[in-house]
């Protein structure tokens, strides 16, 4: 699969999220860089879905509806994301994965 057939989200919001942008961007990632703060729950309104490759990955962005919705218009939707959120129920959205968001260019590179 060739990089510019991955569509990377991220949030731009801290160092590590604007490496993770400037370095997708660089290697010819479809890159989508979201002006949100830490922790934004978003949805298909920050989107435009169409744009995006067949291949989603998700950078620090906690949003099982989003997920389930790419996902039912046929995407792979994978996650990059190594935090706990609070979630609409009052409980948790544990995120935590020993492949850290930082570890993005090992990983896909």
């Amino acid at each position: 699969m060739d990089n510019a057939d991955i569509s990377v989200v991220v949030p731009v919001n801290d160092l590590e999220s604007e490496y993770i942008a400037r370095w997708s961007h660089e290697h010819g990632f479809h890159t989508v860089a979201l002006d949100l703060p830490w922790g934004s729950l978003i949805t298909a309104a920050h989107l435009d879905l169409k744009s995006l490759k067949r291949t989603v990955l998700l950078v620090e962005l906690p949003s099982p509806e989003l997920e389930d919705q790419l996902r039912r218009r046929g995407k792979i939707v994978r996650i990059c994301d190594q935090h706990l959120y609070p979630n609409h129920a009052g409980g948790v959205l544990d995120r935590r994965n020993p492949l850290r968001a930082i570890a993005f260019g090992i990983v896909c590179g």
